[in-house]
């Protein structure tokens, strides 16, 4: 098992360049990436390159450092990444929002209440209730709530049991 590391360096033509190599799991991942971060706001260039060749292991943490990293990348003109293997592009692909637009609202929700009510035996029914909530971003860490609102749903049963309940919530 190889240890992750990061070095940086500086380019001739102004480049700076980042080299990740090693074991990209959440326990690496969490000592590298505020250092990636610092490198990258410390150094001097608009041009940001990624060596990301020398990676043998990547977990969902590893890909999340990657995926912040080529989102920083692409802020900055003329960048590139090397790397990673086919398989770590795959998880990349998967995993990125897809999007380089910077959002100007959010959408959140939370389940409140979800479970089924039995406790009248001729009409069993599942319950659920969701919270949804659009923000607003005006600033990259200050949100404010455009909408919120709660929805609930009661739907009866045909009769007991798990698979029963569960395609209720579907509904």
């Amino acid at each position: 098992m190889s240890v992750a590391s990061l070095n940086c360096q500086t380019l001739k033509e102004g480049k700076l360049r980042l080299i990740i190599s090693g074991r990209l799991d959440a326990d690496s991942t969490s000592r590298l990436w505020p250092e990636a971060v610092k490198m990258i706001s410390d150094g001097k260039s608009n041009i940001l390159e990624i060596d990301a060749t020398g990676i043998n292991y990547c977990d969902g943490a590893g890909i999340g450092l990657l995926l912040d990293l080529k989102r920083k990348q692409q802020e900055n003109k003329g960048s590139q990444i090397e790397g990673p293997e086919p398989d770590f592009q795959q998880l990349m692909t998967l995993f990125d929002p897809g999007s380089n637009v910077d959002p100007t609202h959010i959408i959140e929700g939370n389940t409140i209440v979800l479970y089924g009510d039995f406790r009248v035996k001729s009409a069993p029914k599942a319950i659920m209730e969701i919270r949804i909530f659009l923000l607003e971003t005006k600033t990259e860490t200050e949100l404010c709530i455009v909408f919120g609102k709660t929805y609930t749903s009661s739907v009866g049963l045909e009769s007991k049991g798990p698979e029963v309940l569960v395609s209720a919530f579907d509904r």
